[in-house]
């Protein structure tokens, strides 16, 4: 980075790619091993988390501001967010938004070219869903038996599609640790819903004066069976 910003206009076109070659593969490897001392911190008990009152679709909405430019580049659209029911969380925002990143960098990395990427949040009792759906291939039977062992990319490392193959691992750990779940849905063809379920905040915690109010009742179900509502 430092080569690239005091080098500015004195590379010719090769050295400057190869510049950008290093920035990325440096980039890269900071991921992976971000990625390897995360996953040492919660097998080990040491991850902090610092749990708040926040609201989901705020969440959301920053992780996608954060993958728009990897979507954008990779021919993805990312959808509005479908929001029956933005009831606040308890949850450590720095944590759930670093899941929803990697919810949404899978679903624009394995999707079909020109694919979409569809957020939903909707409550059920006390519980919030956040769900990414995409529309790719879907995973199999034997593809969602393997998801969340350390380090197998289920054949995606034949595909160019980089990544370390604990991702999803350490969304699935983060999930557990904060009192949440996640749950993958993915009938055959019909690409891949990931839902990270949250704990509701409390009655006296929701901010606004309908918060005491009851969730509305679904009308309906979406295309892989979450809630959805009018």
């Amino acid at each position: 980075q430092l080569l690239r910003l005091s080098s500015a206009g004195h590379l010719n076109a090769d050295q400057l790619q190869n510049v950008k070659l290093i920035e990325n593969a440096g980039s890269h490897l900071l991921g992976i091993i971000s990625d390897v001392l995360d996953l040492s911190r919660i097998e080990a008990g040491n991850l902090p988390l610092s749990t708040d009152t926040c609201r989901p679709s705020t969440l959301l909405s920053e992780a996608c501001h954060l993958v728009g430019p990897l979507a954008s580049k990779s021919g993805i659209a990312i959808c509005p967010a479908q929001i029956s029911n933005d009831a606040a969380i308890r949850i450590d925002p720095m944590r759930l938004r670093q899941v929803l990143v990697n919810l949404l960098s899978n679903a624009i990395k394995y999707n079909r070219p020109k694919g979409h990427v569809i957020p939903r949040i909707w409550r059920d009792g006390d519980q919030v869903a956040i769900a990414i759906e995409d529309t790719g291939p879907g995973l199999s039977a034997e593809q969602q038996a393997h998801l969340f062992e350390p380090f197998n990319r289920l054949g995606a490392e034949r595909t160019g599609v980089e990544g370390t193959g604990i991702g999803l691992v350490i969304v699935r750990k983060l999930m557990d640790a904060m009192n949440g779940r996640l749950e993958v849905r993915s009938p055959p063809g019909r690409g891949a819903t990931f839902i990270a379920w949250a704990p509701a905040a409390a009655v006296a915690e929701q901010p606004g004066s309908d918060a005491s109010s009851p969730a509305p009742q679904p009308q309906d179900s979406g295309p892989h069976g979450e809630t959805e509502l009018t």
